[in-house]
């Protein structure tokens, strides 16, 4: 089964599949579910990050890069901000 986390998803790509405003989908989500859209992809993608992490020994440039973050940077700052810890130290901690 192919994953899908390294799709480069925008709300308008979004948005066009259902014919409907970008706006109008964004409101949708936060009105639905609490969480903007780029909110709710980022929690998504960090729990497969989590999971990578845990279970191999990718670098994490690599499971960035496949978990779908432009950049490792953008992905240790929201990696970070999600879990309270980097990265790294996750890798450490599962492994020991």
């Amino acid at each position: 089964m192919a994953e899908h986390y390294a799709e480069k998803l925008t709300l308008t790509s979004i948005a066009n599949q259902f014919y409907i405003s970008p706006y109008y989908l964004s409101r949708l989500f936060k009105k639905t579910i609490n969480l903007s859209l780029i909110e709710y992809i980022n929690g998504v993608r960090i729990k497969a990050a989590q999971n990578m992490i845990e279970k191999t020994n990718e670098s994490i440039s690599s499971v960035a890069e496949k978990t779908g973050f432009m950049t490792s940077a953008h992905f240790r700052r929201v990696f970070k901000d999600a879990t309270g810890f980097r990265p790294s130290s996750t890798a450490n901690i599962s492994s020991g």
